[in-house]
């Protein structure tokens, strides 16, 4: 693999400092702002609406994974050749854009029909949705190129602009009487605005060396990271839809409202992850061990902040906006959160195992998000605690076999065969 060009000057490592600062900053800004959001949704809309918006983020959440899958892709391709930023933009985005077209129209023909099957009061904010499935992938193209090319401000600059408009889109327009279809149309207005910061500049000229090395194929890598990002939506997600079939619908309520504050830990480590793959996927042979180790710590560490804090104050970041009748939940925030902390180590790994190209990276992520969801499935029976304690042991044994597989010796980096 090609080295990094700042990896090739000692004094340029100061420079990287506040970039990566502003990334991380602006990671946990936006977990936030979107946790804010989607309460304050809530409340302006209320139970009604807000569940027809739920099918709305349902959608996004798709969409969500196929941003991170070709943000992923770009900027492993892009980190290990810097001078291909260009050429990989351009081949992704020949794909991406056809590709989003379509599946936006397909989705406005089908709008009726899925706002009958999901019970919604109109197929409208269907239609709205739709120009947000060839915006968004274009987005995912452009982050990826940024962060590949260690774009960090850029980066952070389209994160907080996209929910920023977004959010304070949503607000307006759903306040002036617009509803589900005014807080839909405030997506891709943010996704818009978005790529705002994302310039297209160009990458460093190839050296002789360069252009002659063996270029990494977009499609294995592209497809790796498919993959992960499907058990990652798996692993994330399903328990919430296990428990609403076991428990009764009060108790599932409570399930949801704990899994919505303690996910957000797994979403804040992972942002460790954004800074580091690009380091990650140029680094040479020995390198990446020392900066996939950091990674780890930095992730575990913000893990035990976040298990901590939800400890401390299980009442302020549950009962606050959620209100009193949660409060019998309050113990678990800080188990849901271990599970959550734990999930984000392992995840660091597969992205590692991605970035770096190395063979089968999602293999035991989606073995993983199986056992979860059965465990959950048979713990819940025996009450709410029993559903997330479980997930404490299968994130730990998950995380503890990943960091098996990435540190152990014979762990060297080879074309993707997934």
């Amino acid at each position: 693999m090609t080295t990094l060009a700042v990896r090739q000057r000692p004094d340029a490592r100061a420079a990287r400092v506040r970039p990566e600062i502003v990334l991380l900053a602006s990671g946990a800004l936006v977990h936030l702002g979107n946790l804010g959001g989607a309460i304050v949704n809530g409340r302006l809309l209320g139970p009604a609406a807000f569940a027809d918006l739920g099918v709305v983020t349902a959608l996004l959440l798709l969409v969500v994974m196929a941003i991170d899958g070709l943000q992923l892709t770009a900027a492993s391709v892009v980190a290990d050749a810097p001078h291909r930023a260009e050429q990989v933009g351009a081949e992704l985005r020949r794909v991406v854009l056809p590709v989003g077209g379509a599946a936006g129209l397909l989705l406005v023909l089908t709008a009726p029909l899925l706002a009958r099957t999901f019970r919604m009061a109109s197929p409208a904010p269907l239609v709205a949705f739709a120009v947000v499935l060839p915006l968004g992938l274009l987005l995912g193209v452009r982050r990826g190129v940024a962060q590949g090319r260690l774009g960090f401000v850029e980066l952070a600059s389209s994160n907080l602009l996209e929910m920023a408009v977004r959010l304070g889109a949503a607000v307006v327009l759903v306040v002036v009487g617009t509803g589900v279809v005014g807080a839909t149309i405030a997506i891709p207005l943010g996704m818009a605005a978005a790529l705002l910061p994302l310039s297209g500049r160009r990458g460093p000229r190839p050296t002789p060396a360069e252009a002659g090395a063996p270029a990494r194929p977009l499609g294995p890598t592209a497809t790796a990271a498919g993959m992960a990002l499907l058990a990652q939506v798996v692993v994330t997600q399903a328990d919430t839809l296990a428990v609403r079939t076991v428990l009764e619908p009060t108790e599932a309520g409570l399930y949801v409202a704990v899994a919505m504050i303690g996910r957000a830990a797994f979403f804040a480590c992972t942002t460790v992850m954004e800074v580091a793959l690009p380091h990650l996927a140029g680094a040479g042979r020995l390198g990446w061990r020392r900066t996939a180790g950091l990674t780890v710590a930095a992730t575990a560490g913000l893990g035990m902040l976040a298990v901590a804090v939800s400890a401390a104050a299980p009442r302020l970041l549950l009962g606050l906006p959620f209100g009193s009748a949660y409060a019998s939940a309050e113990p678990l925030l800080w188990r849901y959160a271990a599970a959550s902390s734990l999930c984000a180590i392992g995840w660091v790994a597969v992205t590692t195992r991605v970035a770096r190209g190395m063979a089968h990276p999602a293999t035991v992520m989606a073995i993983a998000a199986v056992v979860q969801t059965v465990a959950v499935l048979v713990a819940a029976r025996s009450g709410l605690a029993a559903a997330v304690d479980v997930q404490v042991v299968v994130m730990a044994a998950f995380a503890s076999v990943e960091l098996f597989r990435l540190f152990r010796p014979s762990a060297t980096p080879q074309e993707i065969t997934a």
